[in-house]
């Protein structure tokens, strides 16, 4: 299976989705659609829609850190490393990244490892193409990410984490370095601060950050930091 976008990390999302669910053989077009095009290759307008068949692949728990997982190793810093791939304001708490969500700030313990987004050049080169991977692993090497026992596995777990899409991107460089001690916290700083509780009086309102119809945005109580850079 192959994935592609018009964005990086929604195609890496899927990728990590179809790897969680099973499926042995996805690749990721490098470059997206813009280099698709630019090489003359051909596009259509025809929607071709999917033929259901049967698939017996089961998931694979190691690709995902949930909630509770990380809340019980986020503090184990001799053997976990919480890797941050948001913008420096989100990791900072100066804004919370997303405009449906209250809460700003971070996980404990977590090392920033610049944000992963299509916009930034740290994770893609200017046409849109993924970074070499040595250059994102001397910068994870900057930060402490590192592998200097086995070369299968990074020295400490690492769980990258944001809202889903671009710790994804994250996750998927550190599955081609070939690490196998790597996990995606998909709930991200959402799953980690916020408890949404159903009311259905309360209503989406453009005067009320984070309203969304018929639930309620209220504070995990799970510990988290603000500053550091």
């Amino acid at each position: 299976m192959v994935v592609y976008s018009d964005s990086s990390i929604f195609a890496a999302r899927l990728w990590w989705i179809l790897k969680y669910a099973g499926v042995t053989d996805v690749r990721f077009m490098n470059g997206d659609m813009t280099q698709w095009k630019a090489a003359g290759y051909p596009v259509e307008t025809a929607v071709n829609l999917p033929v259901p068949t049967s698939y017996t692949g089961s998931i694979d728990p190691s690709f995902i850190a949930s909630t509770p997982y990380v809340e019980a190793n986020y503090a184990s810093t001799g053997t976990t490393q919480l890797v941050d791939v948001r913008s420096g304001g989100e990791y900072a708490g100066l804004l919370s990244g997303y405009g449906y969500l209250v809460n700003k700030g971070r996980i404990p313990n977590a090392v920033w490892a610049s944000n992963a987004d299509d916009s930034s050049h740290i994770y893609r080169d200017a046409d849109g193409t993924l970074r070499s991977y040595e250059e994102v692993k001397a910068l994870w090497s900057s930060l402490g990410i590192t592998s200097t026992v086995d070369p299968t596995k990074l020295d400490k777990e690492a769980i990258f984490y944001c809202g889903g899409y671009r710790s994804s991107l994250a996750f998927f460089y550190a599955y081609l370095m070939g690490y196998s001690n790597i996990r995606n916290y998909s709930d991200g700083w959402s799953g980690w601060s916020t408890t949404y509780i159903e009311d259905p009086s309360y209503l989406k309102d453009p005067l009320i950050p984070g309203s969304t119809d018929g639930w309620r945005q209220l504070p995990s109580g799970r510990p988290s930091l603000t500053g550091g850079l």
